[in-house]
């Protein structure tokens, strides 16, 4: 499973973060050194605390898969901005209908 950063203002995924580098002359490349823990979201144009959410290689219509991205959903929607919260809300209750579908009660 792939981790995936969002921003926790806008929900976007362009985070940004600072690194800290030193050269190395044997290998005549740049080594990473360290990171800053806080991000720049390029499409807000905010500094914010990233949120890790689940990536998926693949669609799995399943309800595991479904459970997952509920998680997801969830998280987003304790950390997000007042804007972007109905939207976040309008698809959990999609996912909760899909889940349903697919047999699983919620």
């Amino acid at each position: 499973m792939k981790r995936m950063y969002r921003c926790r203002h806008c929900g976007s995924g362009k985070m940004v973060w600072r690194g800290y580098f030193i050269w190395d002359d044997a290998a005549q490349a740049f080594e990473v050194t360290g990171s800053e823990n806080d991000a720049y979201c390029e499409n807000c144009d905010r500094q914010a605390e990233p949120i890790v959410v689940h990536g998926y290689g693949a669609v799995r219509k399943t309800a595991e898969f479904i459970s997952d991205v509920e998680i997801d959903v969830a998280c987003l929607l304790d950390n997000c901005d007042d804007d972007l919260r109905p939207e976040l809300e309008a698809l959990q209750t999609k996912l909760t209908k899909f889940a349903q579908s697919l047999g699983r009660e919620g």
